[in-house]
């Protein structure tokens, strides 16, 4: 499992109106769009790069905030983009500058600018999440610790990300837990049958290969469930610990 690369972006087509030309390539003026666009315009462009945030009224209604939002997060990766060479639709397709990974978050709602650390979005998402995305566990936990030396505890959307990812864990251990128990009464029906007295030796001989072969993909699915055994216990005690740690961290405030 990895997290598929994104190398595209949907756009509304006013976007366009506020292309310059400089020495290198067309850009976007983020500050000529900033100085005209409407309030609504701006939450779109916004979702246009991150569709997992949720505003409420109070954040829609929030100019200084979603100028922040936009300087921080949306500006940087406009400069990435390929301006295209025409549309058709309100909405175009531009080309990435380069591809960054398609992991997306679990929904963000925004009310403040309390909700919004832009470092510290782009660090959990690039380092932790992908990881946890990928069921890279092991290197998402140190990513996790990594990150935790920076900013101390991982707040309530952070402690999601794992949650999810627990989630997908408990769905993959109860699929492989199933399909192991499905192998060995596999096993175990082939070795009831080779007891029958009146088998011939074609008939002896064929249960005597699915026997074989029954047992190798047994034993496989051993190794895979041993795996996803450590993961799933990985995962849980991740969860625990950042649940604790967030919560010392909250009782020190009050």
């Amino acid at each position: 499992m990895s997290t598929p690369l994104q190398f595209h972006i949907f756009l509304p087509s006013y976007i366009l109106g506020y292309i310059v030309d400089n020495q290198t390539k067309p850009r976007i003026d983020s500050d000529l769009f900033l100085s005209k666009a409407t309030t609504s315009q701006i939450v779109e462009v916004i979702l246009s790069f991150y569709p997992y945030f949720r505003f409420t009224q109070n954040a829609q209604e929030d100019h200084e905030l979603l100028l922040k939002i936009f300087i921080e997060m949306v500006a940087p990766r406009l400069n990435n983009i390929t301006i295209p060479l025409g549309r058709k639709t309100d909405y175009v397709q531009a080309e990435l500058g380069y591809p960054i990974h398609d992991a997306q978050p679990s929904i963000r709602w925004i009310n403040s600018s309390a909700d919004i650390d832009a470092k510290r979005i782009e660090s959990f998402n690039d380092h932790c999440l992908v990881n946890l995305k990928n069921g890279q566990y092991r290197l998402a936990a140190e990513n996790l610790r990594e990150f935790v030396k920076k900013y101390k505890y991982l707040n309530h959307n952070e402690i999601d990300e794992i949650i999810g990812a627990q989630d997908d864990i408990n769905e993959t251990f109860h699929e492989v837990g199933g399909n192991l128990r499905d192998a060995q009464t596999s096993i175990e029906i082939i070795q009831l049958r080779l007891l029958e007295l009146d088998l011939s030796p074609t008939s002896v001989q064929g249960l005597e290969g699915q026997l074989r072969l029954a047992k190798i993909s047994f034993k496989s699915l051993q190794k895979t469930f041993e795996v996803v055994t450590q993961d799933f216990g990985l995962i849980q005690a991740l969860c625990d610990y950042h649940k604790e740690i967030s919560s010392k961290h909250r009782d020190g405030q009050n």
